[in-house]
């Protein structure tokens, strides 16, 4: 059995600010590929 999830960690302040801004940035060529290379590795032909 799955033992439960604990308390999240509330953003505040600075720190939330920093987050929201990090989210509204595009994704680098890093994380393009790396997208691309698990989406590769979950196909799975019938």
């Amino acid at each position: 059995m799955a033992r439960p999830i604990g308390n999240t960690s509330e953003l505040v302040g600075d720190e939330a600010n920093e987050f929201i801004e990090r989210m509204f940035e595009p994704p680098t060529e890093k994380q393009k590929k790396m997208e691309e290379e698990m989406k590769k590795q979950r196909f799975v032909p019938l």
